[in-house]
């Protein structure tokens, strides 16, 4: 369906995808991965199912009124619960303490979204493997920890949206936990608890 090059382009891709849609009969009430069969003839009309909660959950958490906190200004970071709590001892004899908390669904490379709008960078720490970090203004910054260097996929100075797709989860830097998200959140140049600060912004992590 078009060039490698318009393939590519997310706005032409896009274009095309809508306007072959629009022409498949009835595509409103088919399931969401046999509607994008229909324009795509994939080999398997459910491949896209999988993929069809987390999308949805996008869709819900970008939609509605964005001057109210939690109608989208803020979401959920990643997939599964709360596995690790901010406060915790770490390290031998309880060294360092646990800047922030932990979430994971029991998978690798589970997506990983910018929890609010704002602009990001990467890097890297012996700690905390692959880090984004995002400054969403006002200052609030949160950061993204323990992903592979090739799963990161924002660059420096991008601006992302919330619920955009930025990195996939890890176990890299001293981690001992398996794959999962270590996320922070920081305010006013303070760590704070993100369960506490989500919650009070609308997006409560789930336990």
């Amino acid at each position: 369906m078009g060039s490698l090059e318009d393939r590519l382009n997310p706005t032409k891709a896009a274009t095309m995808f809508y306007t072959r849609l629009a022409a498949v009969d009835d595509w409103q009430n088919m399931p969401p991965s046999h509607a994008a069969h229909r324009v795509q003839i994939n080999s398997n009309p459910d491949h896209y199912t999988r993929w069809v909660d987390d999308a949805t959950a996008v869709v819900d958490a970008l939609s509605g009124d964005c001057s109210a906190p939690g109608s989208g200004e803020w979401i959920v970071p990643a997939r599964g619960t709360v596995t690790g709590t901010f406060g915790d001892c770490r390290g031998s004899g309880c060294s360092r303490q646990h800047m922030g908390t932990d979430l994971a669904d029991g998978t690798c490379e589970s997506p990983i979204w910018a929890a609010s709008a704002g602009t990001a960078t990467k890097g890297w720490t012996d700690l905390g493997g692959g880090v984004v970090t995002i400054d969403h203004g006002n200052g609030i910054t949160t950061k993204y920890y323990h992903m592979k260097k090739q799963n990161i996929y924002v660059q420096d100075g991008q601006q992302v949206a919330a619920g955009e797709l930025i990195a996939a989860s890890g176990n890299e830097g001293t981690s001992s936990a398996g794959c999962h998200l270590h996320f922070e959140v920081i305010k006013d140049g303070k760590h704070v608890n993100p369960e506490t600060f989500m919650a009070s912004v609308g997006a409560p992590l789930p336990k």
